[in-house]
């Protein structure tokens, strides 16, 4: 196996999917959840790289980490029915029973603020919850939840 081939098994065993090339000058075509990358080639030889295809040719050689799915944001979406299972399948902030289209998972404490993935700082809310909570304190949070039930949905 070539070194080409090798790189795209290992591409392949780390979620992304390899696509046929669509040139001459395109050594590896493949896609991620961020989109499609491309590494090409010139006449010398010498590579270049878009989207992702760097960091994930840099981690190849290294031996290094890199994975097209983010697990995370995975764990996140799988975590939504367990949310519904246990506040229902409502915005936590209007208290409204909505379609799974309309909910998204807000973190009560924002990552950017120390909170985790954990499901316990996790709850569904309408995309205008989403908006008006989004990477606010926990304090501000909770001013803006109590406010909002006062009101009820404006969806």
């Amino acid at each position: 196996m070539d070194k080409v081939e090798k790189f795209k098994t290992w591409l392949e065993k780390r979620g992304a999917i390899v696509l046929p090339t669509t040139n001459k000058w395109e050594v590896v075509r493949f896609k991620t959840i961020n989109g499609t990358s491309v590494i090409y080639t010139n006449k010398k030889g010498d590579l270049s790289f878009t989207n992702e295809s760097a960091a994930a040719h840099k981690a190849w050689e290294s031996n290094k980490v890199w994975r097209a799915v983010d697990n995370k944001r995975k764990n996140l979406k799988a975590h939504k029915v367990k949310i519904a299972n246990r506040d229902g399948k409502r915005c936590f902030i209007h208290s409204d029973k909505k379609s799974w289209d309309q909910l998204t998972i807000e973190h009560l404490l924002s990552k950017s603020h120390g909170g985790s993935d954990n499901i316990n700082n996790l709850v569904l809310v309408c995309s205008g919850g989403n908006h008006l909570l989004s990477n606010k304190p926990l304090s501000k949070k909770i001013e803006i939840i109590i406010q909002q039930r006062d009101r009820g949905c404006n969806e």
